[in-house]
């Protein structure tokens, strides 16, 4: 039920931007610091945080080239050639 009155009105941010969170939101939130205290609120550390996340030059001159053969293909099918290919495992977006 509170959760419903502060989804009705704007929180102002810290930045100063009024928002409204939606229940849900604020819900999962309660679950959270319910289950695991204030840390669980806290953001955590990328995962993938000092990889790098660029592809080859090979890799970016077969999509040109793929791209110049195939004008067409949308991005989702440029992967699945390159996955087919080798070029890039399945796990790279």
């Amino acid at each position: 039920m509170r959760l419903r009155m502060v989804e009705s009105s704007a929180v102002k941010r810290p930045d100063g931007i009024l928002f409204k969170y939606k229940p849900a939101t604020l819900e999962r939130w309660v679950t959270l610091y319910r289950e695991s205290g204030m840390d669980a609120l806290m953001p955590k550390e990328r995962s993938d945080k000092g990889s790098v996340r660029t592809l080859s030059e090979e890799c970016t001159q077969q999509i040109r080239s793929i791209k110049e053969k195939f004008p067409k293909l949308d991005a989702i099918q440029i992967h699945i050639r390159l996955v087919q290919d080798g070029l890039i495992p399945a796990a790279v977006s």
